[in-house]
């Protein structure tokens, strides 16, 4: 019986010591409303799954507190996976911006076949410990019926400015950052899809 009300105690004493979380999603800055009720057509691309390295793919928030020293903040994650909440921002840039194609996510069920594949892969997403925030990585646009790489590159965006404290001004400043992303890929695929 003494076993069981130790036990008990114990269960009481770690709710009691475990502190609320916080949750967090990235917001795209699509400037408007969408029209929810336009219909999607033309030509599809696929926005293939976003690669993050290890480290950032976990469901807390990571802070960078040196060059060789990260914390990962228990306290203060995201409502969602990060790699899949970084490919739906993307695609909703792209579809905002690009309405002439249908920018759809991978993997889907349905029996469609994309002639071109956007893949995107993450280094660096985190903030420091003095609220500036880095976004670095690489893009590249597939034609996958002819397996040719028709342009991508290298990006690397730092913050100018510092933020607060606050957990939620830097995740609105590393979603200014994918919106920078998003809009560089932008430019360029208007450009490269204007010519298909």
């Amino acid at each position: 019986m003494w076993r069981k009300t130790l036990l008990f105690s114990l269960l009481l004493l770690l709710v009691g010591c475990s502190s609320k979380s916080n949750f967090y999603r990235l917001a795209p800055n699509l400037h408007e409303t969408p029209n929810k009720t336009r219909a999607l057509s033309g030509k599809i691309v696929a926005v293939a799954e976003v690669s993050l390295p290890d480290y950032l793919d976990k469901p807390q928030l990571v802070m960078r507190l040196s060059d060789t020293e990260y914390a990962l903040l228990e306290t203060e994650r995201w409502i969602g996976a990060l790699d899949r909440n970084i490919q739906q921002n993307i695609t909703e840039k792209l579809q905002k911006s690009l309405s002439s194609y249908t920018f759809l996510t991978e993997p889907w069920n349905e029996p469609i076949s994309a002639r071109y594949r956007l893949y995107v892969h993450i280094d660096r997403f985190e903030t420091d410990a003095k609220g500036r925030g880095i976004l670095s990585g690489r893009w590249a646009f597939v034609d996958i019926d002819n397996n040719r790489l028709i342009n991508g590159r290298g990006f690397l965006y730092v913050s100018e400015d510092n933020v607060s404290e606050k957990h939620s001004m830097r995740v609105a400043l590393l979603s200014r950052l994918l919106d920078r992303l998003g809009e560089d890929i932008v430019k360029t695929l208007r450009t490269v899809l204007s010519d298909r």
